[in-house]
């Protein structure tokens, strides 16, 4: 506690020596329920019930609920209401109340009694319309009917058929069927009580219709072709119309379409040989039948007895490997078709429709002729065997060792795979390779991993400059591609230096014959390269905050600077330095040339973006080796006129200015405020202030 004791002049003196501490008790006290009323409690089902409900707590009640429904508190005070709906029966009312630290307290003396009244009413059918009320017997007539309950109308139904409520309105819909002489249409409406009321208020009157005597009128009758081949199909179209409507159509018989649903009636039949007169009827429902005629004269085609003509056969390859594929195009045609054609037996395919016929076959080793055969429908063939072939064998690729090609940094060390590249049943093997030693020394042998041997010893001698290596596996043979070791580098020459890593001597012994395998080998090379990126030193700008350039004359030097950077590469050397200008409106790529006889690379820029900002430039140096290495020029980009360096040019500027001029602001920059003449005249004058002030209303370019 802070304890203050003070006299009549103000003197004040303080203590804090005293404390306490406080803690906040459980709450475990429940809720209590003080009242409960239900209004009604003797009501109909499906009723709403008003429930009130008086609830205190020591803390506060938080929630009251009724049959699990959550009540309201909006008054705030110790009053909760809400609604529940009856239930039929007698019911209690399960009331629980709460407070925040989760005291629960239940009451169960309140209840209800709901009672389900018997539906006494019945439907009232508001108007019934028949669509048509003079039909013709047999017509369907449409029934539409309004009808309203108390409760729900449940079905209606027209002399006894069944009416659909699709909509879920008032509105019952459905059709019967006219039955010859005048009728009352008998209604029902039913709700689910049983309730039923009648109406016989509608009827209609229907006539036996009219007898159809009118036979349909054949317009036209087309054939196509008129001279067709005995056996082709003929394309027959009539165009036939009816005071009904034509029902069918039919050509010597068979049965034309009436697929588009009009007056067109389509469809074939076989030409027969000579000259045929077509018969054509149109019929209507009432049998009504209209006739019509068409010729045609059919031919019989002569006998096709020319063959094809094999106009060329090529093969690729013409020297294939035993069991190889082979392309075969053939170009074949005939006066009416070529339909297949072969090569020695294997049917060629004509995907392209046109002359050309193209499949595979196998070779088969030695010279081959390869016979060709193309038919027609008319079973003609011709033949040919102008095309050959010669396949031979293929070779089986001797094992080769393989030294796999390393480079290295300087001082840097690498590892390289000693491999067996496919063998059969490899057992062992030992090699010897030799290598320069000013360049790279051998520092360790290891086996590999997966398919490999393993090293059994090695021997070194980095002064001649050999490394000799024995390894086997007794357990198993090893077939493919097999890792017979893994030799460790030390480069210890300079950039460029290489050296071959030549196999001097090798043998491969056979895991099961204990023979040796012939093999072929491989050199590898060790290389050095150039892995150190260039330096970049004195990146610097030769003006640091230049102005904008917009085109106008500036002050000679005051919008443009010399961008400097000094790049190194001992190595590989220096090949090409760049820098990033688009933040100030230039190319983001600029290449930097080279000041002859120094290492400084330049560029000069001005700036057309970037206002008002200090921009970190990216210089990027490329070596002979594509290392790269980057570093950054600062430069700031100021606007002129901009005395106030808001980044605008405003009347604030115009404003700092004049009271420049007459001492109530300290001097401005001269190099923003120079604005008058265009070159500038080094200071800052009532013409500076004049020129922003009619650039302002638009009577001057910008400064």
């Amino acid at each position: 506690m802070n304890i203050s004791a003070s006299d009549a002049a103000g003197n004040t003196v303080y203590d804090e020596t005293a404390n306490y501490t406080a803690t906040t008790p459980a709450d475990t006290i429940a809720p209590v329920i003080n009242s409960v009323s239900l209004d009604p409690t003797d009501l109909n089902t499906g009723d709403d019930i008003s429930v009130t409900v008086n609830a205190t707590d020591n803390v506060g009640v938080t929630a009251v609920t009724v049959d699990g429904v959550s009540l309201s508190n909006a008054d705030g005070d110790d009053t909760w209401e809400g609604t529940i709906t009856a239930i039929e029966g007698t019911h209690n009312v399960n009331i629980s109340a709460s407070d925040a630290a989760g005291n629960t307290v239940y009451d169960e003396t309140a209840n209800y009694t709901a009672t389900t009244p018997a539906d006494t009413i019945a439907p009232v059918i508001n108007s019934v319309s028949l669509d048509p009320t003079d039909p013709n017997t047999g017509n369907t007539i449409t029934v539409t009917v309004n009808a309203t309950d108390n409760v729900g109308v449940t079905a209606v139904t027209s002399d006894g058929v069944s009416l659909s409520n699709a909509d879920g309105d008032d509105t019952w819909e459905g059709t019967i069927t006219a039955i010859e002489g005048t009728h009352t249409v008998n209604i029902s409406a039913s709700d689910a009580a049983g309730n039923t009321v009648y109406d016989e208020t509608a009827n209609y009157t229907a006539t036996p219709p009219l007898a159809d005597n009118i036979t349909p009128v054949i317009n036209s009758v087309t054939l196509y072709p008129t001279d067709p081949k005995t056996g082709d199909n003929i394309t027959v179209t009539v165009n036939a119309t009816d005071n009904v409507r034509v029902t069918a159509v039919t050509a010597d018989g068979v049965s034309l379409s009436n697929a588009g649903g009009d007056d067109i009636w389509e469809g074939t039949i076989t030409a027969i040989n000579g000259t045929h007169t077509v018969n054509i009827s149109a019929s209507d429902a009432a049998g009504n039948t209209a006739y019509e005629t068409a010729n045609y004269t059919a031919t019989t085609p002569l006998a096709d007895n020319i063959t094809p003509v094999i106009n060329s056969v090529t093969l690729y390859p013409t020297d294939p490997k035993t069991g190889d594929n082979i392309t075969v195009t053939v170009n074949a045609t005939d006066n009416v078709g070529v339909t297949a054609v072969t090569a020695d037996g294997v049917s060629l395919s004509n995907a392209g429709g046109d002359d050309t016929w193209a499949g595979t076959i196998t070779a088969i080793n030695g010279t081959h002729t390869v016979n060709i055969s193309a038919s027609d429908a008319a079973g003609n063939i011709v033949y040919d065997e102008t095309a050959n072939y010669t396949a031979t064998p293929p070779v089986t690729p001797l094992p080769v060792i393989l030294v796999e090609d390393v480079t290295a940094a300087p001082n840097g060390y690498a590892f390289t795979s000693v491999m067996v590249k496919n063998v059969t049943g490899l057992g062992s093997g030992s090699i010897t390779v030799t290598y320069n030693t000013s360049v790279v020394h051998v520092t360790n042998v290891t086996s590999g991993d997966g398919n490999a041997l393993a090293v059994q010893d090695w021997n070194v001698d980095n002064t001649t400059g050999s490394v000799q290596i024995f390894a086997q596996d007794g357990t198993t043979s090893h077939n493919g591609d097999v890792v017979l070791a893994i030799v460790n580098f030390h480069a210890v020459g300079e950039y460029p230096d290489s050296t071959t890593l030549a196999i001097s001597s090798s043998e491969l012994i056979d895991y099961t014959s204990y023979g040796i395998i012939g093999h072929s080998v491989t050199n590898g090379t060790f290389s050095i390269l150039d892995k150190e990126p260039p330096v970049i030193t004195d990146a610097i700008a030769t003006l640091d905050v230049i102005l904008n350039d917009n085109g106008r004359p500036r002050t000679p030097g005051t919008n443009v600077t010399v961008l400097n950077a000094t790049v190194l590469d001992s190595e590989s050397g220096v090949v090409n330095v760049t820098i990033d200008l688009s933040p100030i409106g230039g190319s983001d790529d600029q290449v930097m040339e080279r000041i002859a006889g120094t290492d400084v690379w330049t560029v000069a820029t001005t700036a057309s973006d970037g206002i008002n900002l200090t921009h970190e430039l990216v210089v990027t140096a490329t070596d002979g080796a594509d290392n790269t290495n980057t570093s950054v020029i600062g430069l700031t980009v100021l606007l002129r006129g901009d005395v106030v360096r808001d980044g605008d040019l405003n009347s604030a500027d115009a404003l700092y200015i004049a009271k420049y001029l007459v001492g109530k602001e300290p001097v401005p920059s001269l190099l923003v405020g120079d604005m008058s003449p265009a070159q500038g005249d080094g200071k800052i004058t009532s013409a500076d202030a004049l020129y922003l002030a009619k650039y302002l209303v638009g009577n001057e370019a910008a400064p």
